[in-house]
């Protein structure tokens, strides 16, 4: 059948589809040319291109004027996406400073006059005037905002009172995405479901209060700043107690911090309802003192996955499968059960010389262990992933003693029976064999190393274990 014998409701359907496939533009002003590839086939599907209202709902702050006005008019002014990125004044730099206003001017009356249409609006600031010209519009109520994207500069930013967003009116904003160093009362928006905030000491204190009171939530982020500080030592200043506050969230996530700020937000909370967890700690010593400022004798002991259990009931503790990734600059544990948890370190900052401080193995080492060491929980299913490859630059966890690292998992968890082995054959290998009296519920290996042809070695370390242990072995 020919593309201009369909009902003109199938093309309408059609026309929808091929908006919302974003692999059809890489860029903005690709964007701006979808509705007119479409509406250009004949007179026909013109009409109901300029029907179709989802065609025209996604608009760009920085087009132009006309086309704003346009697309606006065509969507019918509801369910709109609106998106401004104000790096594009970069393009304007060339201009005189009138129309630069002028420009700015225009974005803030666009989005204050339409802001009852918008259902999205994402807006990145990247200069203290685009915040005070952007100002007044985010003051502006948006009744009908479901998602909102908002990132300030750095610089100025009390230039903006956090309190005056929409002013406190947007009551069916169920996603907000906040990046900015002063406090917003998220509180406000009792309709919010997920939330990402930024994190600093200042604030810290407000944020978990106002988390604690928010039934609907179901999704935190919480966004660090890389400091020791971004949470102090005592939340509750009067008492120096923790605050334990309960949050209603499901899935957490905490990026950008360093193990002492993660560890002072888990004691100070209660998550009974999380089944998923992800906390990305960051380390880094400015000093190199890794003892002093990055393991912090007592502050900071390698106990992250613990406290993450700590703050949910203990039916919830059950453990299904555990998988260790090792890499240059960091290492991942994913713990699978009644909770997802998936715990990443990053020392990426750190110099590869740190690996000489022997409490650094021993760091790494008690991290893995603590799920057995710390909570009595053992899985059935257990994957390492070495990715430290020889030959590889010199990183910062490139010098640990592996075998010895992955002999004390084995011999932590010894109620694996399904062992799953990936990477660098050279020390997991090794390490299995010399582990002959660990592991004695071990029933098959699934094997993802590389076996060099002429490693004799390894070869028969492998033989070795097939036939002391009898199990099955799958070359994956």
């Amino acid at each position: 059948m020919p593309f201009n014998a369909f009902p003109n409701e199938i093309i309408h359907e059609i026309f929808v589809e091929y908006a919302a496939d974003g692999t059809l533009y890489k860029k903005p002003t690709d964007r701006l040319t979808v509705p007119l590839r479409v509406s250009q086939i004949d007179r026909r599907t013109r009409y109901v291109a300029l029907q179709c209202r989802p065609l025209w709902r996604l608009i760009y702050g920085y087009w132009p004027s006309a086309a704003r006005e346009a697309f606006m008019e065509r969507a019918g002014s509801r369910r709109v996406t609106m998106i401004l990125d104000t790096k594009d004044e970069d393009n304007m730099k060339d201009e005189p400073d009138d129309l630069d206003k002028l420009h700015r001017f225009r974005w803030a009356d666009f989005i204050t006059r339409n802001i009852e249409a918008f259902l999205n609006l994402e807006i990145k600031i990247h200069t203290p005037r685009s915040l005070r010209a952007l100002a007044p519009a985010l003051a502006t109520p948006s009744p009908n905002l479901v998602s909102c994207s908002i990132t300030f500069c750095k610089e100025r930013q009390s230039d903006f009172m956090p309190r005056t967003f929409f002013s406190l009116q947007a009551p069916k904003l169920q996603n907000a995405v906040f990046r900015t160093s002063l406090f917003v009362d998220v509180k406000k928006f009792q309709s919010l479901t997920a939330v990402t905030l930024e994190i600093e000491r200042s604030t810290s204190r407000r944020i978990i209060l106002a988390l604690h009171g928010m039934p609907k939530l179901e999704r935190v982020m919480l966004i660090g700043t890389l400091s020791h500080n971004d949470l102090p030592e005592y939340m509750n200043r009067r008492t120096k107690e923790p605050l334990t506050m309960s949050f209603s969230c499901r899935d957490l996530t905490l990026r950008n911090m360093m193990p002492y700020a993660v560890n002072r937000f888990l004691k100070n909370v209660q998550l009974p309802s999380m089944h998923r967890a992800r906390i990305h700690e960051t380390m880094i010593s400015e000093d190199l003192d890794f003892v002093g400022e990055v393991v912090g004798d007592g502050q900071t002991n390698p106990n992250t996955i613990g406290k993450i259990f700590m703050t949910v009931p203990t039916y919830l503790h059950h453990v299904q499968s555990l998988s260790i990734t090792l890499r240059p600059t960091n290492y991942e544990i994913k713990v699978e059960g009644n909770i997802q948890c998936h715990y990443k370190s990053d020392w990426t900052a750190m110099d590869p010389t740190i690996t000489n401080d022997p409490r650094v193995f021993e760091t790494i080492a008690c991290m893995i262990e603590s799920l057995y060491v710390e909570l009595g929980k053992e899985p059935d299913r257990l994957t390492i992933n070495d990715g430290i490859l020889h030959g590889q630059e010199p990183k910062a966890l490139s010098g640990l003693n592996r075998i010895l690292l992955w002999r004390r998992v084995f011999q932590c968890y010894h109620q694996v029976v399904h062992l799953k082995m990936t990477g660098c054959s050279e020390t997991l290998i090794p390490a299995l064999h010399m582990a002959a009296n660990d592991l004695p519920l071990l029933a098959t290996l699934d094997l993802g190393c590389q076996l060099p042809a002429d490693n004799e070695d390894l070869i028969s370390a492998l033989s070795e274990i097939n036939d002391h242990r009898d199990i099955e072995i799958n070359f994956v």
